[in-house]
């Protein structure tokens, strides 16, 4: 979720933060090793870089109807902060650096939620940003490489191999002889009477958490009752049924309900007891269980809470008060949701759960 440009978002380390913490361990480096090693090391390394594409989220987000010459500026500001990162690197004795450009971002599932009117096809403006970006950073690569000594560089052209993923999603499930669960925003819609995925990286289990960049646990719910619709449509009533009761419902949510009342703007939420914010997420987590159940679910699978005080972005505010909070309130989750599964296999009929803890 980083950033090339600065952002008051408490739970992100932008790049020139990240920048500042390489000069840390290139310190810590030459207290280690000596300058001559500590060098060593520095220009035999490989610097990875894969950014850009959340700045480009940000401003479609916040200004949709950019103009043509105002995107070309948001780009120019963006590629020149890398630059400068860049420069920075090679100056402290880096020289191998590998981009990732960026990824067809029409094609993301929260931009497609964000267009309902586009159906199975992408937004065209965030591609064309991601596009913009990835001519601007092939050129400033290639003049690095020609005036820097010393300086080489590689790009994975990711835009190109995620558009492939998007475009023939069946040909990398093949090749990985994985079943493919087609996403059910995906561009190719077609049909569903094997698997459906409803994920959206960044949601959770309250409408809140990270609103209008995610499809939100409710939002999946409707997406997963239309889906219902076309089965009948496709099966007839007995068989879309008798589907519906084998199927097997994976949820794997809840993390980001916790974290993203720390990333500044719903500081609100802070006033509910532990207790009471708890309750909100596994409320809402029952109401989504109950309406699958009502509609033939039986099959369910749930992934408790990690241990979140230690990824790097609640880390990343420094604070023991948020990583002890979070720490407790993930015990608090856990135990409730256990609790609930519990209390619904006895109320519900045929209601079956796993839980991986």
């Amino acid at each position: 979720m980083a950033r090339c440009l600065e952002r008051k978002i408490r739970l992100l380390i932008s790049l020139p933060t990240q920048l500042s913490y390489f000069k840390g361990a290139g310190k810590s480096l030459r207290q280690k090793l000596g300058n001559v090693e500590a060098k060593k090391v520095l220009m035999r390394a490989v610097y990875l870089f894969s950014i850009g594409g959340n700045d480009y989220f940000d401003l479609y987000s916040q200004n949709p109807h950019a103009t043509q010459s105002y995107r070309r500026q948001y780009v120019g500001i963006v590629i020149g902060n890398l630059t400068n990162v860049l420069k920075e690197k090679y100056s402290l004795g880096g020289r191998k650096i590998a981009c990732q450009n960026a990824g067809p971002l029409g094609c993301l599932p929260a931009m497609k939620a964000r267009n309902p009117q586009l159906g199975s096809k992408c937004a065209e403006e965030p591609s064309d940003l991601a596009r913009l970006h990835n001519r601007a950073l092939a050129n400033v690569l290639k003049k690095l490489e020609t005036k820097v000594p010393g300086f080489k560089y590689s790009i994975f052209d990711y835009y190109s191999a995620l558009g492939d993923r998007v475009n023939n999603p069946s040909k990398y499930a093949k090749y990985a002889k994985l079943p493919l669960i087609t996403p059910y925003l995906h561009p190719a819609y077609r049909q569903y009477t094997d698997e459906a995925n409803f994920a959206s990286a960044g949601a959770g289990a309250l409408v809140g958490t990270y609103q209008g960049s995610v499809v939100d646990l409710h939002a999946q719910l409707r997406y997963f009752k239309n889906l219902i619709g076309l089965l009948r449509q496709k099966l007839g009533d007995a068989q879309a049924t008798t589907l519906l009761g084998r199927a097997v419902y994976l949820f794997s949510i809840g993390t980001n309900d916790y974290i993203a009342p720390y990333a500044s703007s719903r500081l609100g939420l802070l006033s509910h007891s532990r207790e009471e914010y708890v309750d909100m997420v596994i409320g809402n987590l029952t109401i989504v269980i109950k309406e699958i159940h009502k509609n033939r679910g039986r099959k369910f699978g749930f992934q408790s809470l990690p241990p979140l005080g230690y990824l790097p972005s609640p880390r990343a505010l420094n604070l023991i008060a948020v990583t002890e909070e979070l720490a407790a309130s993930v015990i608090l989750q856990n135990k409730a949701l256990s609790g609930v599964l519990v209390k619904l296999e006895r109320q519900l009929k045929g209601f079956r759960y796993s839980m991986v803890n």
